[in-house]
């Protein structure tokens, strides 16, 4: 097959790791794939960017070099007037932003099928949102080539926000919005307008989609997806199982500088601090708490994905950050050196973390949010609360940590389940199975016709 992926970004997060070890996925199976993105940072010929600046206008591209020069150039004043010149080189796209409509203004989005070199057999979109795609441009290509979409959030039906959390607007109307702040915000509320435009171009449109978890397909079913949407398909997400596996513990840990006896939680989020969605507000809570409660155990709570000053919590806690580490073979050596993995977030689909932290061994704790409690089974492979539910997550953590029998038995348990259920290869096959079947039956209705 000739696959076409177009998603926003190669590296970062959950859904760009997704979208890269499919794209590794299909070229391993013998498929000539490419994947179409924002920018693209690195030499992986597989990848291309989306040629949007080269189509803007000349005076934007002018001043936006200029710009550029000055700010290399450290340059005083001048950026700072460039800055506040360039939206308005493209007065309607900065009209339609000022107003509060998303921007669908990517002219390079109409070169992305001639750039990729091919003919698509499939195109398999991930992230269209991100300032990239065109998003009027998907009738046109659904309606030429079979079009899957692979859904990581709640964006491509609601007025303009990633993660709704208890707003249930988005199955009827967005009519108005009451938190126009929540990502990815717009400058006023139009999110009516927003959501009537998406509509509007689904119903010209004809897609396959799927969702890695099962509560994030069924908001899909009941949402205005269903205008263009031919079938809905659950697919969990998956990980590399060759690279996430149980290490040696104590080994790792006198290799890193931590004890062997000393009780390790990891807790991930990228730009954890700043992010609402991440919780890092709900770990300091739980920490304040569980000093009350652990005088006799040394904790150390390692954060990846920020960076900050360490912070103790009585004697015997402490909160340490570790910054960002991009090598996987290197963030594998945290989770293989934790004993728990906590995730609470305040907002998710199906966090990749998780999976990774299931497939070291890990018992995981997390909130009971989006497709989370799919992926934990309480009180078999950890456990799963309400984030307000603190006293029962310190009741938990602690079971688990001052139980080393209990905390294997999880651990096996939660590896058994991320091996059954969440691997890299149960992944691939799962989207190479669905694009051959509906690659036959379209073959099946040209012969009839």
């Amino acid at each position: 097959m000739k696959i076409l992926k177009i998603h926003a970004e190669e590296n970062g997060g959950g859904a760009n790791q997704i979208a890269c070890a499919l794209l590794r996925g299909y070229i391993g199976t013998g498929n000539q794939t490419r994947m179409a993105v924002r920018h693209k940072n690195s030499n992986w010929e597989a990848i291309y960017e989306v040629p949007n600046e080269k189509k803007r206008n000349i005076i934007y591209r002018q001043t936006k070099s200029l710009l550029n020069k000055n700010l290399q150039a450290n340059i005083p004043i001048v950026p700072k007037v460039l800055s506040h010149f360039l939206p308005w080189t493209e007065p309607l796209r900065e009209f339609q932003s000022s107003i509060g409509l998303e921007d669908f203004n990517y002219p390079g989005t109409e070169q992305i099928v001639t750039k990729a070199e091919m003919i698509p057999d499939i195109v398999h979109c991930h992230n269209l949102h991100s300032d990239f795609f065109d998003l009027k441009q998907l009738a046109k290509i659904s309606l030429n080539f079979p079009t899957f979409i692979t859904l990581h959030d709640c964006w491509m039906f609601t007025g303009h926000c990633v993660h709704p959390y208890e707003c249930e607007q988005w199955k009827s109307q967005c009519i108005k919005c009451p938190y126009p702040d929540r990502p990815i915000a717009t400058k006023r509320d139009a999110c009516r307008w927003n959501q009537n435009r998406k509509k509007n171009i689904y119903q010209k449109s004809k897609f396959y989609v799927s969702a890695p978890s099962q509560w994030l397909n069924n908001m899909a079913k009941q949402s205005i997806l269903g205008e263009g949407s031919v079938e809905f398909r659950h697919i969990p997400n998956g990980v590399n199982e060759a690279i996430f596996q149980i290490g040696d513990r104590n080994k790792l840990r006198k290799e890193l500088g931590y004890a062997s006896s000393e009780k390790i939680i990891l807790f991930i989020g990228n730009a954890a601090t700043k992010n609402p969605t991440k919780g890092f507000e709900n770990l300091l809570k739980l920490l304040k708490c569980l000093a009350k409660h652990s005088q006799n155990m040394q904790i150390t709570f390692l954060v990846l994905g920020d960076t900050f000053e360490d912070q103790f919590f009585g004697e015997n806690i402490k909160l340490k950050s570790m910054g960002w580490i991009h090598d996987r073979e290197e963030i594998v050596k945290y989770y293989q050196i934790s004993d728990i993995y906590l995730h609470l977030a305040n907002a998710e689909n199906f966090p990749t973390t998780i999976l990774e932290a299931m497939h070291c061994g890990l018992p995981v704790i997390g909130s009971r949010v989006g497709g989370i409690p799919e992926q934990i089974v309480h009180d078999k492979t950890g456990y799963c609360f309400f984030n307000h539910q603190t006293n029962e997550i310190i009741d938990s953590l602690l079971g688990l940590i001052g139980n080393n029998t209990l905390l294997a038995k999880m651990g096996i348990a939660s590896k058994e389940r991320a091996m059954n259920l969440y691997t890299e290869t149960r992944m691939l096959d799962s989207y190479l199975s669905w694009f051959e079947e509906i690659l036959t039956e379209r073959k099946s209705t040209n012969l009839r016709d």
